[in-house]
């Protein structure tokens, strides 16, 4: 994938998500052998999905259950150019991949593998995700964005948009909900003016959140805010960088100091610490 980042893993293991030339429905997450730069295991992403029209109104325009509805075959999660999706090695050595599938809303569908490359848990999103993981309370946690796309009967997008955390079998253990309505900006004099202008919420424009060490997810939204959600799913606070805008897909990251970098706007914000 174009706009991806490799993964290394402690060993040295290199982990990449590719896909065949032109041909996105071929694609696979590779091992890579960190002395002789030869693959250990590719898994294809095909085959590995039967949830296929379920989600979409064509299974009652008599696409059978359980197919992608354009091919009549398995669905087939995709590497595709255009996303920013990128592989994560977990603690234990188990490895994680975002993929895109237009069939289910665009959601795409969140990959884990073993060390050895056997798929253990799929979830329900994986759209332009690299999650972030940690331990919190000596328990592994996913931390993902877990958008749903659409539009209203009035041209507004639908939502709703969750951050989710998961645990390492990829079960949710809570969500936390977009609610915020408005537009808004930070004017010269250092007012902010807003327009109540998103009914459903807005948009978790974001590639990656972050989590620090109390277990607090870190993530920027499209409402141009960066939120901090506590490890039991509660708000701790948030704050408007600048403008709510239709964001990059780019990564939370924290220092070892607590500083949260975070982009608006195309400005680097840096938030927190001493």
């Amino acid at each position: 994938g174009m706009n991806q980042a490799p993964a290394l893993a402690p060993d040295g293991t290199l982990y990449v998500a590719t896909h065949a030339q032109g041909v996105s429905r071929y694609s696979y997450v590779v091992s890579i052998n960190p002395g002789v730069f030869e693959v250990n295991w590719a898994v294809s992403l095909r085959d590995q999905l039967d949830d296929g029209c379920f989600v979409t109104t064509e299974c009652a325009n008599g696409a059978p259950k359980g197919v992608e509805p354009q091919t009549g075959l398995p669905p087939a999660a995709q590497v595709v150019d255009d996303s920013t999706s990128s592989p994560v090695v977990m603690p234990d050595g188990r490895v994680l991949y975002g993929s895109w599938s237009f069939y289910n809303d665009d959601r795409g569908h969140l990959f884990e593998f073993s060390r050895a490359g056997k798929v253990q848990h799929i979830y329900d999103f994986g759209w332009d995700l690299t999650p972030a993981v940690a331990v919190i309370d000596g328990q592994m946690r996913i931390a993902v964005k877990d958008n749903h796309y659409g539009i209203d009967n009035s041209g507004n997008d639908r939502g709703p948009y969750f951050l989710t955390m998961l645990d390492e079998g990829l079960a949710w253990q809570w969500q936390f909900a977009s609610t915020n309505t408005q537009s808004c900006a930070r004017q010269p004099d250092g007012s902010v003016a807003c327009t109540d202008d998103h009914p459903h919420g807005f948009e978790w424009c974001i590639n990656a959140p972050a989590i620090d060490a109390a277990g607090t997810m870190y993530a920027n939204s499209e409402d141009g805010n960066l939120y901090a959600i506590g490890k039991d799913g509660q708000l701790r606070g948030n704050f408007l960088l600048d403008t709510a805008l239709g964001a990059a897909y780019t990564p939370v990251s924290i220092d070892r100091e607590g500083r949260v970098y975070a982009l608006n706007a195309g400005h680097l914000y840096v938030v927190g610490g001493n």
